[in-house]
């Protein structure tokens, strides 16, 4: 049996590569022999945080602190209840074995779902891989942030910039962290720069989405004004 695994299945099946079946397993319990089948499935090497001592500002990770999580594997099978850090620099999934030791994934994953321990957020994360077409050049894991008949993604980015202090011999390190938007639609993954660009490329309303734009004072300079945009153009389209 052919399922889509998250969103509404008749909208992903046009627009991600769809999984054969889902078998879900929750990591916690003890009839499931725990992580050492997900060593096996995801594999796994000691991460080695040596290429990050020189950093003084910043972070790598989209989180510092591990959180807990469901990996959904291209097969089909999600991991529950998974201690789960994102190294958005390297491209990496770090995840704790049943032992709590932190591990490097060697194998693919395709979507990673995190939650925030303390205000319960949660985030889902696709690799481009699974998206669509036009994703090459945007490689990595991108945030889901609105779906319907058009997705809206972030895709994090992060740079490091070295300076050397007054009189140190040694360089210093800072990590900045800025994102680009994407839209999803009629299965292209296309960038945006600007909420107009929105209403351009989501011509079939764009004269609603430009008075939506006007008459809620949006300016793009936040996640939110970008998600209500998209959230309010899904709500046209019939269900």
């Amino acid at each position: 049996m052919k399922a889509v695994l998250f969103i509404a299945a008749s909208l992903l099946s046009l627009f991600f590569c769809p999984v054969r079946s889902q078998r879900v397993v929750d990591v916690n319990k003890e009839d499931v022999s725990p992580l050492s089948g997900l060593f096996l499935v995801l594999g796994g090497e000691p991460i080695s945080l040596a290429r990050y001592v020189k950093v003084v500002e910043g972070s790598p990770f989209f989180s510092e602190q591990w959180m807990m999580g469901t990996l959904l594997l291209p097969g089909g099978t999600k991991y529950d209840s998974v201690w789960i850090r994102l190294d958005l620099m390297a491209d990496e999934v770090h995840y704790q074995d049943k032992s709590g030791n932190p591990l490097i994934a060697n194998n693919r994953i395709r979507e990673i779902w995190l939650t925030d321990s303390v205000t319960q957020k949660r985030y889902h994360f696709i690799h481009s891989s699974f998206i669509g077409s036009g994703t090459a050049a945007t490689a990595g894991w991108h945030l889901m942030l609105a779906e319907g008949a058009a997705f809206l993604f972030k895709k994090p980015h992060k740079e490091i910039l070295e300076t050397k202090p007054y009189g140190s011999a040694t360089f210093e390190q800072h990590i900045t962290t800025t994102g680009r938007y994407f839209i999803l639609s009629d299965n292209t993954f296309t960038p945006v720069k600007s909420l107009s660009a929105i209403a351009d490329l989501l011509s079939n309303k764009k004269a609603e989405l430009g008075h939506y734009i006007s008459s809620n004072k949006l300016k793009g300079k936040s996640d939110g004004d970008y998600i209500s945009l998209v959230s309010f153009y899904n709500s046209l389209l019939p269900k």
